[in-house]
């Protein structure tokens, strides 16, 4: 019969502990290095037996006669056993092989729906009275930057959170106006068909023939409908075909999906700063990045890469057209201007009226090339390096890989390594 100490003791021949064993392999704890190396056996005794050991480098003396096998010699370096095993870099690389081909691989950081598109992302840190404000203000007065302080906006979200106490809920957009007119299609085409045909009065024959049309007239109706069906987009992204390229194109792949409702955000952000004070509890740097990044998307529209792009396409387009358009009027003015010109003149296209007309266009192309100036100054923050990442992780997304938590693949593949090491990556 066993006592209740007897359950408790694990078996013989079981499992070392795995902390025992990561000891083991990195030679600590009660498996220090020098265990080995004061132990090493004696190879050449073991290969000839307990025996005189012909010493090394093959200068032994030779065996007696009727000795029952000649004595096995090994050069010095034959005899040196090292105090750490050798490394099978074959064996590691193919465990790391199969390590990831089982577990996926870290996903890249995806950024926030933020504007990313401002030219200017300042932030002014100093001592108190060194003229932060001062020079924020000369920059807003100059490039007509944006400021802000953590005082005033903190100020702002509480005013918002009294004048707003209910969750601000955002209205989904419909899109009525594309499905009726691609429903109604085909009646409108109909309506005007049988008011045509009634002024124009049909006749008996005249209706025998509609009736014949009208015998093969369901199937093809049918046929365009359905085809007007799916070419809408609502359809689309309802039906089987949802997964397509278009929907690809409009998603951004480098992009966290999020719905944006900066209104709500800031309004939360106000009703949490509210709960701190009420408390007595000091407010959480992770609440002052919440909240100013709230107020960001309230003050800048967010822009998708296809929106910026096209914007940009459209004014290097128009860039182009100006050029060539103030070229031509350039030409046209010399050529009224020369005596010698044989061009005919229109009577209405003076000098004074192309001169004009050139300086207009050479405004607006001016405008077109010029920068417009855009983006924010944050003031007083942030203080630190927590403040600072919290605030690069609100804005891009970035995270130092020394905080990001590891994956499983990692996991593996450091546990891997323990017992076989692949070979070092560049």
């Amino acid at each position: 019969m066993k006592t209740e100490g007897e359950d408790k003791i694990a078996p013989q021949g079981a499992n070392i502990d795995h902390l025992e064993l990561v000891d083991y392999l990195d030679t600590k704890g009660q498996w220090p290095a020098s265990l080995v190396s004061e132990n090493k056996p004696n190879i050449e005794q073991i290969l000839n037996g307990p025996g005189d050991a012909a010493p090394a480098g093959g200068k032994g003396k030779a065996p007696a006669k009727g000795a029952p096998a000649e004595a096995v010699t090994l050069e010095e370096g034959d005899m040196q056993v090292g105090d750490q095993p050798e490394n099978n870099y074959y064996v590691g690389d193919a465990v790391e092989q199969i390590i990831n081909l089982n577990y996926e691989a870290r996903g890249r950081q995806l950024r926030p729906k933020n504007p990313h598109y401002l030219n200017l992302k300042l932030c002014f840190v100093g001592y108190a009275f060194a003229g932060k404000k001062l020079q924020a203000m000369k920059l807003k007065q100059e490039y007509g930057l944006d400021s802000y302080t953590l005082n005033d906006l903190v100020e702002q979200a509480l005013e918002f959170f009294r004048k707003n106490p209910a969750p601000i809920v955002k209205a989904e957009a419909i899109e009525e106006l594309p499905i009726k007119e691609s429903l109604h299609e085909d009646s409108k085409e109909e309506s005007r068909l049988l008011a045509d045909g009634e002024g124009r009065g049909v006749g008996a024959e005249g209706e025998a023939k509609e009736g014949e049309a009208a015998e093969g007239a369901p199937a093809e109706s049918f046929e365009q409908k359905s085809v007007v069906l799916r070419e809408n987009p609502m359809f689309r992204r309802s039906g089987p075909v949802a997964a397509d390229a278009d929907d690809d194109a409009v998603s951004e792949a480098s992009e966290i999906e999020e719905e944006l409702n900066p209104e709500e955000d800031f309004r939360v952000c106000g009703e949490q700063i509210q709960k701190c004070l009420f408390d007595g509890a000091e407010i959480p740097d992770q609440l002052y990045v919440d909240l100013y990044v709230a107020k960001l998307r309230m003050a800048y529209a967010y822009k998708d890469r296809e929106t910026l792009g096209d914007a940009v396409n459209t004014a290097a387009e128009r860039e182009l057209e100006l050029e060539k358009a103030l070229g031509k009027l350039k030409e046209e003015l010399r050529e009224m201007r020369d005596p010698e010109s044989k061009v005919k003149r229109k009577k209405k296209r003076t000098p004074e009226v192309v001169e004009k007309e050139a300086e207009e266009t050479s405004r607006e192309l001016e405008r077109i090339k010029t920068l417009e100036p855009n983006g924010w100054i944050l003031i007083d923050f942030p203080t630190n390096f927590s403040q600072a990442m919290l605030l690069e992780k609100a804005l891009s997304g970035y995270v130092m890989p020394g905080d990001l938590e590891p994956t499983q693949r990692e996991i593996e593949n450091k546990e891997a390594q323990l017992l076989v090491k692949p070979t070092e990556k560049p």
